[in-house]
C-alpha cells in the first residue's frame, strides 16, 4: 500500500522520531482530554480504567491513520 505523503517515510532514524513523537503527542494529548473529563464533568469512580480504553483506541486509531498518511510502523524494514 503506497502511503499519501511517500516522501516522509521513516526510512532514517531522525524521521522515525520525528514520527514517534508526532504519534505520541496525538496519544497523550487525548488521553490528557479524556482523564480531565472525567475527573471534572463526569463523577465516575472507575474513571482509570475508561481512561485506559479510550487511550488504546486513541493509540490504535492515531498509529493506523499514521500508517496511512506516512506508511509508518514499518520500522527499519521501510524501503526508501
Amino acid at each position: 500500500m503506497k502511503s499519501l505523503f511517500h516522501h516522509l517515510r521513516a526510512t532514517t532514524i531522525p524521521m522515525a522520531f520525528v514520527l514517534n513523537a508526532m504519534a505520541n503527542m496525538i496519544i497523550v494529548v487525548f488521553s490528557i482530554a479524556v482523564k480531565d473529563a472525567f475527573d471534572n464533568e463526569i463523577e465516575v469512580s472507575g474513571s482509570i480504567p475508561v481512561t485506559m480504553l479510550f487511550t488504546f483506541i486513541a493509540s490504535m486509531a492515531t498509529y493506523w491513520l499514521l500508517y496511512l498518511l506516512f506508511g509508518f510502523g514499518g520500522g527499519m524494514l521501510a524501503n526508501q
